[in-house]
């Protein structure tokens, strides 16, 4: 199911949906906040609540739409566990069952590590930042 299939489906078929909708300007703010005080861990906060609550839409649908599998909740506890040792490391996961970790740039070493030495997990890819945020003008 395509991610735009499973929004719809989600929106019509999951008691949790208006909710989630409602808190995203909340989320969104907060999350601005957070980047503006360059607060990884606050930011890795909102994103992961934002993503498990859109998730969390999905499995409550008709048919449920569940992307992750075994190994994309192992790679969640990996990520739990680096932050558990200080490290500023935050995951989302779109539809489908890879998990985004994103963290400083000093820390890729260690958390690519952590991610290759799950079970299950094939490759790990790293990205660097993109040229960053720009507004465009809607039609």
């Amino acid at each position: 199911v395509s991610s735009t299939d499973a929004m719809e489906i989600s929106r019509e078929t999951s008691p949790f949906y208006d909710r989630w909708v409602e808190q995203q300007d909340v989320d969104l703010e907060e999350a601005r906040s957070a980047i503006v005080e360059r607060d990884i861990d606050r930011l890795g906060a909102v994103a992961e609540h934002s993503c498990l609550k859109m998730h969390s839409v999905m499995w409550g649908s008709r048919p449920p739409m569940v992307f992750w599998n075994a190994t994309t909740l192992a790679c969640m506890e990996k990520v739990r566990e680096l932050q558990a040792d200080g490290i500023g490391v935050f995951f989302t996961i779109d539809a489908g069952p890879q998990l985004k970790a994103i963290c400083e740039p000093a820390d890729v070493a260690r958390v690519r590590e952590a991610l290759e030495g799950v079970n299950g997990v094939e490759q790990v890819m790293v990205t660097g930042l993109g040229a960053g945020a720009e507004v465009v003008a809607r039609d």
